[in-house]
C-alpha cells in the first residue's frame, strides 16, 4: 500500500515579479506624474518639432548634418515614402495637442498601416529591388520597409496579388484615419 502525501501549494502571492520598467517608460511616467494632462501636449509638441525638422531635412535640405542623417535614414527605411514621415509626425503630434482628446491610438494605427502599404506599393512600382540590393536601389523604391513588406507578398501571390493586398491595406488605413465605415 502506498501512502499519498498531500503536496502543499505555494501561496499565490509568490508570483514572478515583473521586470523593472525601461528608462523610456520611467521618463514617460515621470512626465505624466508631474505634468498631468499636459504630458500629451508636451509629447505632441516634441513630435511636431520632430516633424518640422524632418521636413526641413527631407524636403529642403536645410537642417545641416543632422538633416542629412535624417534624410538618409528615412530614405533607407521608407524609400520615396520618406516624404510622408514629416506629415505623420506632425499629424500624430497635432492629435496629442488637440484640446479635445480624440483617439491617438487610432491615428497611430492608421498612419502605421498607411506607411506599410505605401512603402510596399512603392517597392513594387519602382522595380522591386531584390533581397541584398544596394541601399541606393532601395531608396529609389520603397526602402527597406517596402522590401520587407512587399517581397514576401510578391513571392507568394506575385506582383498583381501583392499590389491588391497592399492597395486593400491602403484603403483600410484611410478608413481608420477618417473614421469612415
Amino acid at each position: 500500500m502506498t501512502a499519498t502525501r498531500a503536496r502543499s501549494k505555494k501561496p499565490a502571492s509568490r508570483s514572478r515579479r515583473a521586470p523593472p520598467p525601461s528608462k523610456w517608460a520611467q521618463v514617460r511616467a515621470a512626465l505624466a506624474t508631474h505634468l498631468g494632462r499636459q504630458s500629451d501636449d508636451v509629447w505632441g509638441l516634441f513630435l511636431i518639432l520632430a516633424g518640422v525638422l524632418a521636413a526641413l531635412g527631407i524636403y529642403a535640405d536645410l537642417t545641416g548634418p543632422l538633416g542629412h542623417v535624417v534624410k538618409g535614414i528615412a530614405a533607407a527605411l521608407f524609400g520615396w515614402a520618406r516624404i510622408l514621415v514629416p506629415i505623420a509626425l506632425i499629424g500624430i503630434g497635432a492629435v496629442l495637442v488637440r484640446e479635445t482628446r480624440s483617439e491617438p491610438g487610432r491615428v497611430v494605427i492608421g498612419l502605421g498601416v498607411l506607411v506599410v502599404a505605401v512603402t510596399g506599393l512603392l517597392h513594387l512600382t519602382f522595380g522591386a529591388p531584390a533581397w541584398g540590393s544596394p541601399i541606393r536601389e532601395l531608396r529609389d523604391a520603397g526602402g527597406l520597409l517596402g522590401m520587407l513588406v512587399a517581397e514576401p507578398l510578391r513571392r507568394v501571390v506575385a506582383v498583381p496579388g501583392a499590389s491588391l493586398v497592399l492597395a486593400t491595406l491602403l484603403s483600410v488605413s484611410i478608413l481608420v484615419l477618417t473614421r469612415t465605415s
